[in-house]
């Protein structure tokens, strides 16, 4: 069991007009994201290889962030990214370029993070981490300062920083909850540094 508390993010003075905010990182690209609300959120930084979170190789986005929206308890998962357009790699032994699509890939790593926190033992598959957390959160331990509810939305989201999204990813059936999940760029001729609001999120992800 690995507690969330300790990868907690800290809240940030919100910018003018808006009552909260979180700072979501990157550490590996040094792209960072402001988000702000006029309710409550929190921000927790999954892609911490320094801590052991994770197994070798195991697919996880860069941060999650629980808020309130319109009063309901919501997660969202959320990965930075330079860029979703598509990358010609190394040619191959024919001589042929390899067209890599990181749309794929990002899809993995939000399709990952999902159903690791998922408790799918609930419902009778095998345990997760999803397990272990709620089971703490029942406990009163390592509760989350918002603490999701049996009906809190889920969102997973790539946020691109330059090409806009080709397609826009559909929805998905995760233990018979739906999923929505999304890629988008909010500021395309920005390198680094973004600042969005949640309810533009919750737009992107269609709620």
């Amino acid at each position: 069991m690995k507690e969330i508390l300790p990868l907690q993010e800290p809240s940030i003075k919100p910018p003018a007009g808006a009552r909260h905010a979180v700072l979501i990182r990157d550490l590996k690209t040094k792209q960072e994201v402001t988000v702000t609300s006029d309710e409550p959120l929190v921000a927790f930084a999954l892609d911490d290889d320094g801590r052991r979170w994770w197994t070798e190789g195991e697919p996880r986005t860069d941060a999650v962030v629980i808020a309130r929206w319109n009063g309901v308890p919501t997660v969202v998962f959320i990965d930075l990214t330079a860029s979703v357009q598509l990358k010609k790699r190394s040619a191959t032994s024919t001589g042929e370029a390899v067209v890599e699509d990181p749309i794929i890939r990002k899809e993995r790593q939000l399709d990952g993070i999902v159903a690791h926190f998922h408790p799918s033992g609930r419902t009778g598959g095998p345990r997760t981490g999803g397990d272990d957390h709620h089971d703490a959160w029942r406990d009163g331990e390592d509760r989350p300062p918002i603490l999701p509810s049996t009906d809190h939305r889920v969102g997973a989201l790539v946020l691109g920083f330059h090409q806009q999204a080709r397609e826009r990813l559909g929805p998905k059936l995760v233990g018979g909850r739906s999923v929505a999940r999304a890629v988008w760029s909010p500021v395309p001729n920005s390198r680094l540094r973004a600042t969005v609001d949640f309810r533009q999120i919750a737009e992107q992800l269609g709620w």
